[in-house]
């Protein structure tokens, strides 16, 4: 494997405990640790993009409140 100078990968960070998903259906306000609950801790994301489409499978954005 080739690394590239300069090319650094920026970390991943999990959304904020207590940071609230308005799913769009629905209106109702959830806190990532209440969407993810129950789900196995291999399946939760664990990059930018798993955790992109985790938020768009489950038709949440994130909210203000």
């Amino acid at each position: 494997m080739v690394e590239h100078e300069g090319n650094e990968m920026s970390a991943f960070e999990l959304p904020k405990a207590g940071k609230q998903f308005r799913i769009c259906d629905t209106g109702q306000v959830l806190t990532y640790e209440q969407m993810t609950s129950g789900i196995d801790a291999d399946l939760l994301p664990h990059d930018q993009d798993s955790l992109e489409l985790f938020l768009s499978v489950m038709g949440a954005e994130a909210t203000d409140e």
